[in-house]
């Protein structure tokens, strides 16, 4: 394929994913919808790949995955989209970021069209581009410390049985509702 196909077609696949994420998040609002307005609206059923949508959930699944050998009835497409993004983006680098990725196409989205307004990139100052950075792998390694290392495996079990993450779900499209 020749080289100048591939820039369109990357742009293509980001907002064909994108496009896919929404439709995925309006037939979870809609299946929510039903359930809270007591069947009053059409049912319509639940798109299992939100749960993409919880990624410390996943981490949980997977590292329940790994002490059973079985992956738990819960969330199970959480761990399989973890597993799937992490090996796509170890094996082939920034592929996942800048040809699937949601954010990936908004962030390229926002900063194409800063460019335009501005007639330039607009950098932050280096000590705050650093700072802002540190903040997500600080995240990362918050996270994989305290599920990895220092939960134990009952409170993993625990966690991923509990009524709690049974919704999580509910509970992020309810945060992202209510901003």
């Amino acid at each position: 394929m020749s080289k100048r196909y591939v820039q369109p077609l990357r742009i293509a696949i980001q907002w064909a994913f994108l496009a896919f994420m929404l439709y995925l998040g309006l037939r979870f609002f809609l299946f929510v919808r039903h359930f809270r307005s007591g069947g009053a609206t059409p049912f319509v059923p639940r798109a299992d790949g939100i749960e993409g949508f919880l990624p410390i959930a996943g981490l949980l699944d997977v590292r329940d995955w790994l002490l059973s050998g079985t992956i738990n009835p819960v969330h199970p497409a959480s761990v399989v989209l973890l597993v799937t993004a992490v090996a796509v983006s170890l094996f082939l680098k920034r592929s996942f970021c800048s040809w699937v990725c949601p954010v990936g196409a908004l962030s390229e989205l926002l900063w194409k069209r800063g460019f335009v307004l501005f007639r330039r990139n607009v950098r932050p100052p280096r000590w705050l581009d650093v700072a802002l950075r540190g903040i997500k792998y600080g995240l990362l390694l918050f996270f994989l410390y305290s599920i990895l290392w220092r939960m134990p495996p009952e409170a993993v079990s625990g966690f991923i049985h509990s009524d709690y993450n049974k919704i999580a779900d509910v509970r992020l499209l309810d945060f992202f509702l209510h901003l």
